[in-house]
């Protein structure tokens, strides 16, 4: 076959769309990284795909967009190329082989790399549709994996961290989303997809939506509860606004009656409710657990004090010196997020900055910051779903990541997030275009 050939087969709308629903799911499935070592190899053979088709791509020039999102993603990568330099410089300080950079390296840039896939192949309004129903089955199997542990047992399969003694009154369990935790951070992306960009009818739809809750409940996390209300919360303003009530109502008496006739529904609810507002619905639920603080408790040991602390210089192998607290400390300073044995802040800007100093936050701060500001013109001029989905999704997302070391470097997590740059980028080149 000729190099001609070649390039027309790759370079096919076709061929670029399975590539694209491909790439996607691998990306989902990352939770098989910790079971097979083929995951590896298949995730570097699809990014090796995406890589060829840009070499094939006819129109460069599309792509070095002056726009505020693409300024401010292409800032953004060039913070990431200094943080990688700073990396490298600093291996023999924190004790780190080449295969330990590496992967840390390839977790630190998995998600960067996965928003410029998109870019590159998903060149219409469709395939962003299409990538949302795919991470809305994903998240709807996410819960499946979480119901049958209950009903079983854990699975090893699923992921080898999950509360090993009952918190909150119950075994807490990892998903295909992840860590034990990360389904309650990611679960509220697919909700907002059935109710605002599916044709389900009314039923299926709270049905559906209240399946999704129900596991959020099961793995028992403060985070996960909190974000149950939070999405709860916005449904009712949307539909006050709106005047659309029936799938909100229908799902609070799918929620109510589960939680009522549902005995492991019923101990999740009562004793997170317990645990995180401070306020007992049944006698002798609160504080059985390592961690009794309430929501307010928490907020102050996250954003404060775990915090102030991560900066202290004892939590490092070799004293800290004052340039550190300007360039970071490399993809050491990730800390498990990363792969690296540094204490993380449980908060993800903190952990960011230890990474890549002022420069790192800054650029990821500003990226945050355009992405928003972009959606919701996107929302208030064209009444565009896709843009709700997405605003309220990061809403949530960059909330949550006070509170959760990691995230935005997590692909499942930050899953709507880096679509919603991709999204946007692709929108101004068309524009361009057109």
């Amino acid at each position: 076959m000729s190099l001609y050939k070649i390039k027309s087969y790759i370079s096919s709308s076709s061929v670029k769309d399975n590539i694209l629903y491909i790439l996607t799911i691998t990306i989902l499935f990352q939770f098989l990284k910790d079971t097979y070592i083929l995951y590896y190899f298949a995730l570097i053979l699809i990014f090796s795909l995406v890589a060829i088709t840009f070499i094939f791509e006819k129109n460069y020039s599309k792509y070095l967009n002056f726009d505020h999102v693409s300024i401010s993603f292409y800032i953004y990568l060039f913070a990431m190329f200094l943080t990688t330099i700073i990396s490298i410089v600093y291996m023999d300080r924190w004790g780190m082989d080449s295969s330990e950079l590496l992967i840390a390296l390839g977790k630190f840039y998995i998600c960067p790399i996965m928003c410029a896939s998109f870019i590159l192949l998903a060149d219409k309004e469709k395939y962003f549709k299409n990538i949302l129903y795919i991470y809305a089955l994903f998240i709807i199997l996410a819960s499946l994996s979480i119901y049958i542990q209950e009903i079983f047992g854990h699975i090893s399969f699923f992921g080898e961290t999950f509360y090993h003694i009952p918190r909150y009154g119950k075994l807490g369990y990892s998903s295909i989303t992840g860590s034990v935790n990360s389904y309650g951070i990611c679960f509220f992306v697919a909700i907002f997809i059935i109710y605002f960009l599916t044709e389900l009818n009314v039923f299926l739809k709270a049905i559906i939506i209240s399946i999704i809750i129900f596991a959020a409940l099961l793995v028992t996390s403060k985070s996960g509860f909190v974000n149950i209300g939070l999405t709860l919360l916005i449904l009712f303003i949307y539909s006050f606004i709106k005047k659309e009530w029936s799938i909100f109502l229908l799902c609070l008496i799918i929620l109510f009656l589960g939680i009522i006739f549902v005995d492991s529904l019923y101990i999740a609810f009562t004793y997170l409710f317990a645990n995180t507002f401070g306020i007992e619905i049944v006698p002798n639920t609160k504080g059985i657990d390592l961690s009794t603080d309430d929501i307010d408790g928490r907020i102050y040991w996250s954003l404060w004090e775990l915090a102030y602390e991560r900066l202290s210089l004892r939590f490092f192998p070799t004293n800290l010196v004052s340039i550190d607290y300007f360039i970071g400390l490399g993809v050491y300073g990730g800390g498990g997020a990363f792969g690296t044995n540094a204490i993380s802040s449980h908060n993800s800007y903190v952990d960011t900055y230890i990474i890549g100093g002022i420069a790192l936050v800054l650029s990821q701060l500003f990226l945050m910051l355009c992405v928003q500001i972009n959606l919701l013109k996107e929302i208030l001029y064209k009444n565009n779903n896709i843009s709700l989905i997405l605003f309220l999704s990061n809403a949530l997302i960059l909330f949550n990541l006070l509170f959760f070391n990691g995230g935005i470097y997590q692909p499942v997590i930050s899953f709507a997030f880096w679509l919603s740059v991709a999204y946007l980028i692709l929108k101004k080149i068309n524009y361009s275009q057109n």
